[in-house]
């Protein structure tokens, strides 16, 4: 059977530099990157060893949000050593996939999966 590991959890925000200042303040999260892409500006925090990733909202959603609202967590990652044997498992459970396995850059493999409730699970692989 795959391992998992928890890696980060997502939030969407309408400005992510505020929204990450209020985790700096209040829990003295560390900013330990900025950076621009095709949605805006995405800012990761450190607080111990977990990790929270602002971003603005997708230009897409995933999957539709049964409340309407495009803020708060989006998703939290589960990073594994084998992405195609964990989602070959999982489907074998009757596991639904948002999005099946992707590359969305050299050496990152992604998929994001539905749990009850309809919370998104991203599993990873990261070389």
């Amino acid at each position: 059977m795959s391992e998992y590991l928890y890696d980060h959890v997502h939030l969407i925000s309408p400005d992510p530099l505020k929204t990450s200042a209020f985790y700096e303040y209040m829990f003295a999260a560390r900013r330990a990157n900025i950076a621009e892409t095709e949605m805006g500006t995405m800012v990761r925090l450190e607080i111990g060893s977990s990790v929270i990733n602002i971003m603005p909202p997708r230009k897409q959603l995933i999957i539709p949000s049964p409340s309407g609202n495009v803020y708060g967590i989006e998703h939290f990652g589960l990073k594994t050593d084998n992405l195609v044997q964990a989602v070959a498992e999982l489907k074998a459970k009757d596991v639904r996939f948002a999005v099946d396995i992707v590359e969305p850059k050299p050496g990152f493999k992604t998929s994001f999966l539905v749990a009850p409730e309809n919370v998104l699970i991203e599993l990873f692989e990261e070389k």
